[in-house]
């Protein structure tokens, strides 16, 4: 989409959910589901794979309480599955080369039925929507007949949406778009703190350590308890850092033509930023493919707060993207995070799954335990969550058994 009135529209939408105020007002949801979280992590503790559709359950059900006033109950719930599917699909859509006209141009010039791919597109595209207006639907049914329940989705209806030039199919790809975009890249990112912090013991025994002295044992970490954490927060800037989703940040397009140096950028050409390259540089970055988080201990804003910086170096990092169409939902994103790290980590140690009489198996973070692209997630691994002791144990299971009520 050009920059112009709609795209505008789009993100001021987008921005009166992603506020720092509207951030806050998601607390409760993020609450309730991270004690349902590690009450799953503490039951099905036999079953050490579990936990990878565990944690993408709980994301999406945080994002649709926020956005659609419902709960997700079960990680084979329909609107996971079908969101996920979607997800996936507008990746692999982002990915150079899924159209033969990303790799031939001219062919996108011929008349619409001779291009090779645009029935495909037309029926990747129905296909997206009809899923994101499913939800829509669905919420619409329940606002006329007065049964909606609060949500962010429900405020767009009674907006003056028309007035700014947009229809109800946009409001369903801004609400669908939260909850998709949201819950799949915050759990590929989640997914890659687990497997990471399972490889190096080290770096968990030093999290656990600082919520030990921050917390304690009498009560779980909540959001307020963040600030005092510098090195929980800096594992996710770290994790967002070694794993960039994804790694060549999503295509942009020219709106006209650039002149940049001697050179010049037509007008209609896909350019990428080289997030890899920049996360990756070793004058900034010693030993850059090590996990290290204490490389940003100092860094304790968000990340939407560095890149409104207007010196480039002062980002912590390029995963939500640059410029003015850097992802609006960084706030939100990295305070979930970070307290779901807090969280499991207190109730938590994360083992390597055993390995039969060789002891503990050895945890792999090469760059073949991660699918490339798209999003650079780990693929499904085995670890152990052991609790940390009874006192803790007891405290997870009884206000898991109260969340689930919730």
């Amino acid at each position: 989409m050009s920059y112009g009135p709609k795209w505008r529209a789009y993100r001021q939408l987008c921005h009166q959910i992603l506020t720092a105020k509207a951030v806050n007002s998601f607390i409760p949801y993020q609450t309730v589901e991270i004690a349902r979280l590690l009450n799953d992590l503490a039951t099905k503790n036999t079953d050490d794979s579990a936990f990878y559709k565990d944690i993408h359950r709980m994301l999406f059900s945080t994002l649709m309480r926020a956005v659609y006033g419902r709960s997700t109950e079960s990680v084979n719930d329909e609107d996971l599955k079908y969101t996920e599917q979607s997800a996936k699909l507008l990746s692999k859509i982002q990915q150079p080369g899924y159209y033969i006209e990303d790799v031939i141009p001219p062919l996108a010039n011929l008349p619409t039925w001779a291009q090779p791919s645009y029935r495909q597109a037309v029926k990747d595209s129905e296909w997206i929507l009809w899923v994101k207006m499913r939800m829509w639907n669905r919420l619409k049914e329940q606002f006329t007949s007065s049964s909606a329940p609060p949500c962010y989705a429900k405020q767009m209806i009674e907006s003056d949406f028309i007035q700014q030039g947009l229809k109800e199919e946009d409001l369903a790809w801004i609400a669908g778009g939260l909850v998709d975009a949201g819950s799949a890249t915050s759990t590929a990112t989640f997914h890659n703190l687990i497997i990471y912090l399972a490889a190096f013991p080290e770096v968990q025994e030093t999290a656990a350590a600082e919520i030990n002295r921050v917390i304690g044992d009498s009560r779980k970490p909540a959001m307020a308890d963040i600030p005092q954490l510098p090195y929980v927060w800096a594992c996710i800037k770290e994790v967002l850092r070694i794993c960039p989703m994804p790694p060549w940040a999503i295509r942009h397009f020219t709106d006209a033509d650039v002149v940049y140096k001697d050179m010049v950028i037509p007008k209609g050409t896909a350019v990428v930023c080289n997030t890899v390259a920049l996360h990756f540089e070793p004058e900034k970055y010693p030993d850059p493919m090590a996990f290290r988080p204490e490389r940003y201990i100092n860094h304790t804003k968000f990340a939407g707060d560095y890149a409104a910086m207007s010196d480039p170096q002062a980002r912590d990092h390029f995963t939500f993207g640059a410029g003015r169409r850097v992802c609006p939902g960084t706030r939100l994103a990295e305070s979930n995070l970070a307290l779901m790290l807090a969280n499991v980590l207190w109730a938590f140690d994360i083992q390597p799954p055993l390995n039969g009489e060789k002891g503990k198996a050895t945890i792999d973070v090469s760059d073949d335990a991660f699918e490339p692209y798209p999003l650079r997630h780990a693929k499904p691994f085995r670890v152990r969550f052991v609790p940390r002791s009874e006192q803790r144990l007891e405290m997870v299971l009884r206000e898991g058994r109260e969340a689930q009520k919730m």
